[in-house]
């Protein structure tokens, strides 16, 4: 009984944590107003650079989340490398500024993304296979 709730308190934080990723405003506040059926457009945005700002304060955030969904026992490696790529190509697409990055930025994030799933999984020395 309580490995479903864990596990289900685990989907719903995974859940509210991409919701709020996606939906705050670069003011900080968060507006589901203004993401309307009518405001939702998809558009490519091309890093402006290869290599600018290659680590930032974002890349602790990658960290930390991932050493979150680390301690999470369902998750597997091949959902972390399927989570992990699958948001810095839909960072590709999303107008928020915050989402604007350079090429080599992208490379660590997966990188720290993996340091933290890592660190986590090797500290408690669960199976991620």
């Amino acid at each position: 009984m309580y490995q479903y709730i864990r596990t289900y308190i685990s989907i719903y934080f995974i859940i509210l944590l991409f919701i709020s990723t996606v939906f705050c405003d670069d003011n900080k506040t968060t507006s589901f107003d203004s993401y309307g059926i009518n405001n939702i457009s998809i558009e490519f945005y091309q890093p402006q650079s290869f290599s600018k700002d290659p680590i930032n304060y974002y890349s602790l955030i990658h960290f930390v989340e991932y050493a979150v969904l680390a301690i999470i026992p369902f998750v597997k490696i091949k959902h972390f490398w399927s989570i992990s790529i699958g948001w810095e190509v839909l960072e590709l697409f999303i107008s928020k500024e915050w989402a604007r990055e350079s090429w080599l930025n992208k490379l660590f994030d997966l990188f720290f993304n993996w340091l933290g799933f890592n660190s986590v999984r090797a500290y408690f020395g669960r199976k991620s296979k």
